[in-house]
């Protein structure tokens, strides 16, 4: 089964760049293998029972993705956010600037909705992201470029404490769903 980086999302910790590319690899074989599966667990709310049993499937139905010996764990947002960067791919290049312009898709939770507004301001430097390597000195780079959007996407009121494997799964699952655009009404 698969889950991938060792260290909650919220610590001080990163995971290892080791354990980030394991999980990049998996979610990229993953969606190869079943895309419509990677969509509909997407399309499902995060918090929902739905959801945690369609990712418990999804991962279950991947073994063949894990390197052999391997034990891959992470939090639902970074396993999410692998798999909706691996369905980015099938999008064109620069598919993420149009998107941006759309205004008739609403986020499901606060983490979608920022990840949708740093997306949405800087198409450019969100894709620049998802063309490094995860936890290497590139994403680094990429990542701080976008770093003074963040207090303007997060809610009045509210805070937000990323680490830069969370902010990466952010973008993605923001990105995501500009792209895919709002999700249809799926059983789990």
């Amino acid at each position: 089964m698969v889950y991938a980086a060792p260290t909650p999302v919220g610590t001080d910790e990163s995971p290892s760049a080791l354990a980030l590319q394991a999980l990049h690899n998996y979610a990229i074989c993953a969606v190869k293998r079943t895309p419509a599966g990677a969509e509909k667990m997407l399309s499902l709310d995060p918090n929902s029972q739905d959801f945690k049993r369609s990712r418990a499937r999804f991962g279950k139905g991947h073994a063949m993705c894990e390197k052999r010996g391997d034990v891959l764990r992470s939090s639902p947002m970074l396993f999410a956010g692998s798999v909706a960067e691996a369905l980015i791919i099938k999008y064109p290049v620069g598919a993420l600037g149009s998107a941006a312009a759309r205004k008739d898709i609403q986020p499901r939770n606060m983490v979608e909705g920022v990840g949708m507004c740093v997306a949405a301001q800087e198409p450019t430097k969100v894709s620049a992201v998802f063309a490094t390597e995860p936890g290497s000195d590139a994403e680094r780079v990429a990542l701080n470029s976008t770093a003074s959007l963040l207090p303007g996407c997060v809610p009045p009121g509210k805070t937000i404490k990323l680490n830069r494997p969370a902010a990466r799964a952010i973008y993605a699952l923001g990105a995501y769903r500009l792209l895919a655009g709002n999700p249809e009404h799926l059983e789990g």
